[in-house]
C-alpha cells in the first residue's frame, strides 16, 4: 500500500477532517438550539418577576413595603 493510506499520521488527518465536517454541519443546529433554550430561560425569568434586592437596606425596604401593602389590603 502507498504511504498515503497507512500510518497514524494519515489516520489522524482523516479523522480530523471527518470530525471537522461533522462539527461544520451540526454547528448551526446546535446554535439554534442554544438560542431557543436561552429564549425559554429568559421567559421563565421574566415570569418569576424582578430579582430580590442585593443590599440589606433594600431588602428591609422591600419587606416594609410588603407589610404596608398587606396592612392596606386588610383595612380595605
Amino acid at each position: 500500500m502507498p504511504d498515503g493510506y497507512c500510518g497514524c499520521d494519515v489516520l489522524v488527518q482523516k479523522m480530523t477532517r471527518i470530525l471537522f465536517t461533522h462539527i461544520k454541519h451540526n454547528m448551526p443546529t446546535m446554535i439554534n438550539e442554544c438560542k431557543d433554550k436561552m429564549k425559554e430561560n429568559e421567559q421563565d425569568l421574566y415570569e418569576l418577576g424582578p430579582p430580590l434586592p442585593s443590599t440589606q437596606a433594600d431588602k428591609m425596604q422591600l419587606i416594609w413595603q410588603m407589610v404596608l401593602d398587606f396592612q392596606q389590603t386588610y383595612k380595605n
